[in-house]
């Protein structure tokens, strides 16, 4: 999978004094004549609060969001959370429904942010029994999905992505890979002034230090032209918390 495009160009116009909404955009005309790429970025809040109905799951079953609360549902049963009651794992339990791991997938699949950031950190209950074939389809699941937030515009994601291959988690190590997510972090993150949390820009710093300290010009040149191939000077993002 190709590393998702994004378009960024000088800060014009902020709204709220905590700078929850960014709008990036060389000109009014460009917009109007709707000559840009619009791309929403988004810190993903992990929401704990469950909002599983049973029944209208039962009925549309293919709701993603549903989906994705039965996921939540199965979760907490299993971990004896209290945010789940005894009675709704009773009742989930009296019926022939998804996993805990399939309806994660089945949300991710059909694109939902959280989930697809949710899998990233999941461990299936059946981890020690599963085949190499089986971990490795699952790290390249994770990638897969991880790519896909960062397409909608997750910043998590992005964070995800570049820490992923520095650190090699889950798969080969690759600092070019990396030092293209950070670079290209760097620069959304200073373009939105502050409305990054401090800890994602902290840690991206260290990282893009490092990555320009061992890699060699030769090594950085070709990444750097394609992070910098991504302006386009009639665009437009947001930004949301």
């Amino acid at each position: 999978m190709a590393p998702p495009t994004v378009e960024y160009e000088q800060v014009v116009k902020k709204d709220g004094a905590d700078g929850s909404r960014v709008v990036f955009s060389e000109d009014d005309s460009a917009k109007k004549s709707g000559d840009f790429k619009t791309v929403e970025l988004e810190m993903v809040k992990y929401d704990p609060t469950l909002n599983f109905d049973l029944q209208e799951y039962i009925e549309n079953p293919y709701d993603v969001d549903s989906t994705y609360e039965l996921y939540k549902a199965r979760s907490y049963c299993r971990k004896g959370s209290n945010l789940a009651s005894p009675n709704l794992c009773q009742e989930i339990g009296r019926h022939s429904l998804p996993s805990e791991f399939e309806s994660l997938t089945s949300a991710a699949d059909q694109g939902h942010v959280k989930a697809q950031l949710e899998f990233s950190n999941f461990i299936p209950p059946n981890y020690e029994d599963l085949s190499q074939e089986e971990i490795d389809s699952l790290r390249n699941t994770r990638i897969e999905y991880l790519e896909s937030a960062w397409a909608s515009g997750s910043l998590e994601a992005l964070h995800e992505l570049s820490a992923t291959y520095f650190y090699g988690l889950g798969v080969e190590q690759d600092l070019l890979k990396s030092y293209f997510y950070a670079k290209t972090a760097e620069i959304v993150y200073s373009s939105l002034n502050g409305a990054v949390p401090s800890s994602y820009v902290n840690e991206n710093t260290k990282m893009v230090n490092h990555l320009e300290a061992v890699l060699y010009p030769y090594q950085r040149e070709p990444v750097l032209r394609e992070v910098y191939s991504q302006n386009n000077k009639n665009c437009c993002i947001l930004f949301s918390s």
